[in-house]
């Protein structure tokens, strides 16, 4: 698997074992056998506490945007604004909407009438075609792994944003 995503030939897999086995081992000697020329996009699928919806999605954008939950919205909204540009030629203005929506930061003038005029599923799908943009996009770039821990946890919309994200693995 690991030379097939070496070689650009994308797929899916599924780990699957008790608790305890060392399938966090397992993706741990992965990620440090592919190296840094892999993009290691990696979330969660708590069971505890309070999380929001997308929540590994959310853990993966963070980390590449080099910051933690704990961070000040303007920290997180000029991370954004200092790094989609470069993945979007500059016009990374959808992407700053839905992808700073899904991180909770405060839309900007301009965007919160797009994100307020359609209903729940427009805003859903609007969110998960950024996710899945941004993956492509750093895909062109170098080859991607999105890994997610305690799938069997995931809620609806994370559920749908994986089946989305799954069809790009062709």
């Amino acid at each position: 698997a690991a030379d097939d995503l070496l070689a650009g030939r994308g797929q899916s897999l599924l780990l699957i074992g008790e608790a305890g086995i060392g399938k966090s081992r397992l993706l741990g000697e992965l990620r440090e056998n592919l190296g840094p020329e892999v993009t290691w996009l990696e979330g969660d699928c708590r069971s505890y506490g309070a999380v929001g919806l997308y929540q590994p999605f959310v853990e993966m954008i963070r980390a590449w945007l080099g910051i933690d939950h704990t961070e000040r919205e303007i920290v997180v909204r000029t991370r954004l604004r200092a790094r989609l540009p470069s993945l979007y030629d500059g016009d990374a203005e959808n992407a700053l909407m839905y992808i700073g929506h899904l991180l909770g930061v405060q839309p900007e003038p301009g965007h919160r009438d797009v994100l307020r005029e359609g209903d729940a599923e427009d805003l859903a799908a609007g969110t998960r075609a950024a996710f899945c943009d941004w993956t492509r996009r750093l895909a062109k770039q170098a080859p991607v792994v999105v890994a997610i821990e305690g799938l069997h946890e995931a809620d609806v919309a994370t559920c749908e944003m994986l089946e989305d994200l799954l069809a790009l693995t062709d």
